[in-house]
């Protein structure tokens, strides 16, 4: 799957600081419905980009309270990314959430229910 955020990642992406992340197991490898539902559910921050464990580098989600880096899968020695805020976090939590109303609104939407079309 292409980077959705490749050019931000490399113009603004920075490391963060995983010590002391606090582990809120959830559902092994998905990252980003996971990190997604925090976001919606408990007003962390979300952020994307990759993620180090074992010496290898992945494509990751997690979320951030406050200073704490929230991990919801296994824990990683090292971080990298960006903060998606807006309509970026909108976009992320609709795209990857299995949440009941995230779901009916991407079928929604998909569907075209709430907006034209006309230019695709």
């Amino acid at each position: 799957m292409p980077e959705p955020f490749l050019d931000r990642l490399v113009r603004d992406g920075k490391p963060v600081d995983g010590s002391g992340a606090r582990l809120k197991k959830m559902r092994t490898s998905f990252c980003f419905s996971n990190s997604a539902a925090l976001w919606n559910r408990l007003g962390y921050r979300l952020l994307t980009g990759w993620a180090c464990s074992g010496g290898i580098w992945r494509r990751h989600a997690w979320c951030m309270d406050g200073d704490i880096v929230c991990e919801t899968t296994v824990p990683r020695d090292a971080y990298f990314g960006i903060e998606l805020s807006g309509e970026d976090a909108l976009l992320a939590w609709l795209n990857n959430s299995e949440e009941n109303a995230a779901v009916q609104l991407r079928d929604a939407l998909n569907r075209g229910k709430f907006f034209s079309r006309k230019n695709e």
